[in-house]
């Protein structure tokens, strides 16, 4: 009796977290309709250039402040993100044009490239939303914080086109790309403790450990669909 009436209960309080994921991800899309909507690009590029010179100067304050909903960078994130896919569009120019596949596999293969920077930070963004519910932040948040972490990758992709002038630059730029994951993954670290208020670094690592190894497992079961979110 008891093992059944705990299975409805459990049963009830996932249909509850899908419904609310759900409301979350429609009011997301709402939010980035509106913002791109009502978007001022002098405006934005400004404040853009402003938050990554912030970045720069006190990353881990930054993403705090990110995190904590102190501040609502999200437009920021959304331009950012448009930058990225910018770039990652440009870098797969050559799989567009590739004259070994078939014209609907390069195009599917381009949309997947453009695609990438936005399920990068959405697949990990909604990890640490489902693990991390009781926090009751937006995800918003979580996508804003998240994007933030990924702008030394972000820079390494844009110096990653001089690939394009002569394979030998690959030396220098495979070192860079290299370098920026290394710490892009190391604020990861400090952006989940911020998101899940970990204030004791041992809770905050095997946070960071579970979300890694959800979003990991999360990885390879799209890679055999053919999308990468890295």
């Amino acid at each position: 009796m008891n093992e059944n009436l705990n299975e409805n209960v459990n049963q009830e309080n996932e249909e509850v977290k899908t419904e609310e994921l759900k409301n979350e991800a429609k009011e997301t899309i709402n939010q980035v309709k509106e913002n791109l909507k009502n978007v001022d690009v002098k405006e934005e590029a400004k404040a853009t250039k402003g938050f990554i010179k912030e970045m720069f100067k006190n990353p881990l304050d930054k993403i705090s402040e990110i995190a904590s909903g102190a501040v609502n960078l999200f437009k920021t994130a959304i331009v950012l993100l448009i930058v990225w896919t910018v770039v990652e569009m440009i870098g797969g120019l050559d799989t567009l044009f590739n004259e070994w596949g078939e014209w609907h596999e390069n195009l599917f293969g381009f949309i997947k490239i453009a695609l990438r920077p936005a399920l990068s930070v959405l697949s990990m963004a909604l990890v640490l939303f489902w693990l991390n519910k009781k926090e009751k932040k937006s995800l918003t948040t979580y996508i804003s914080t998240i994007t933030t972490v990924k702008l030394p990758i972000i820079a390494a992709d844009v110096i990653y086109l001089l690939n394009m002038i002569g394979y030998s630059m690959n030396k220098i730029t495979s070192k860079v790309y290299t370098f920026a994951t290394l710490i892009s993954t190391v604020l990861m670290f400090f952006a989940i403790k911020a998101l899940c208020n970990e204030t004791d670094d041992k809770s905050a690592f095997r946070r960071f450990a579970i979300a890694e190894a959800v979003w990991v497992a999360v990885y390879f079961i799209v890679s055999f669909m053919g999308i990468s979110l890295s």
